[in-house]
């Protein structure tokens, strides 16, 4: 976006946390616009979860970066079985 950019321009550092956040988005709507709503639940704005977890109890997906990865397996698994990653 417009303002993620400004920032950006000002403070280089911010722009991997920025384009996670657009991938996050983009993500998100497609599968809420798409068969896949059916099938997982999507986690809400803020809430402290996986972003999508599967309505069968079959596991978990989250958007993340490599170096996050291990930190989310660590906190969900337990909880939600297999986790399955889109990295970005």
């Amino acid at each position: 976006t417009e303002p993620q950019q400004n920032a950006v321009d000002n403070r280089p550092g911010l722009e991997p946390m920025f384009r996670g956040e657009r991938i996050h988005n983009y993500v998100m709507t497609a599968v809420r616009n798409s068969s896949l709503n059916d099938i997982v639940r999507i986690a809400g704005p803020g809430e402290a979860r996986t972003d999508f977890t599967m309505n069968n109890g079959t596991g978990w997906i989250d958007i993340t970066t490599r170096p996050q990865w291990d930190l989310h397996v660590d906190k969900y698994t337990e909880e939600f079985g297999t986790g399955y990653s889109v990295f970005h």
